[in-house]
């Protein structure tokens, strides 16, 4: 039986970045991830805890706060502090290197890809989630800026709203194939999500997620009252979004890339 990942993620994360994840999660779950894995990104190691049933080799994240609270899911065998442009591991250490929406975070996105094909052995895969250049023009408010004729103003809002998100590298599945290619990496495997309607709704939802924010950062966790939550507002939202969670989209924000060292 498959894990209902939509309900899990609601669970424990605000309703928008529990659809994302829980998209992803899904759709991951049909991709082979060989051990030993590298999680570059690992935040505070929920997304894997919620996903992989087994533990990962190694996580690694920039931030000293998530990495102490990726050590309380008991998923990761080793955590470490590092930036991903300069890894203390030695050549060909993982099959597989796993970064769930966090390379479009990097500025030195060509360094980083360097470094990952360094670090896989030969036949070795980079699974990874990143939105795409789609993303600014599918969100809720810039697709209503831009129908009543404010496209200038739309194009403000999907400006800012990648600019806050600190979204450096948002390019499409052709930019990612050249990247990858000068870095010894071929995509044998890419799916997008996240279709409009779905990014729209997730754009709405964000701004409802925002006080989860600050408990995030008082207390470690964006949901405070979990046991409320699961059993008074996981049913409703879960039947609200349950179509956005397991419908498949030609078009889409977002972007799943799966590549292979060469």
């Amino acid at each position: 039986m498959k894990k209902d990942y939509l309900r899990e993620y609601l669970c424990i994360a605000p309703a928008s970045l529990a659809l994302v994840r829980a998209i992803e999660c899904r759709l991951l779950e049909n991709i082979e991830f060989k051990h030993p894995i590298l999680d570059i990104g690992c935040g505070d190691g929920v997304f894997a805890s919620v996903f992989f049933n087994e533990d990962i080799e190694q996580g690694i994240d920039i931030s000293t706060e998530e990495i102490e609270r990726a050590k309380k899911t008991n998923k990761y065998s080793n955590l470490l502090i590092a930036d991903a442009n300069d890894l203390p591991f030695e050549n060909g250490s993982f099959s597989t290197v796993f970064s769930n929406c966090v390379l479009e975070h990097i500025p030195q996105i060509d360094d980083v890809l360097k470094e990952i094909s360094r670090l896989l052995k030969t036949d070795g895969s980079l699974i990874f989630t990143v939105p795409s250049d789609s993303l600014g023009n599918n969100l809720f408010f810039s697709y209503v800026l831009n129908k009543v004729g404010l496209s200038k103003l739309s194009s403000v809002y999907s400006d800012k709203t990648n600019e806050m998100s600190k979204h450096y590298n948002l390019f499409n599945l052709s930019t990612w194939e050249n990247k990858l290619k000068q870095n010894g990496l071929k995509i044998v495997t890419s799916i997008t999500y996240l279709s409009p309607r779905t990014t729209k709704i997730y754009d709405i939802m964000a701004y409802t997620g925002i006080l989860s924010k600050f408990t995030k950062k008082l207390a470690g966790r964006w949901i405070l009252s979990q046991g409320f939550r699961k059993y008074f507002i996981v049913p409703v939202l879960s039947l609200l979004l349950r179509k956005h969670y397991e419908s498949n989209f030609e078009q889409g924000s977002s972007l799943i890339i799966v590549a292979r060292k060469m």
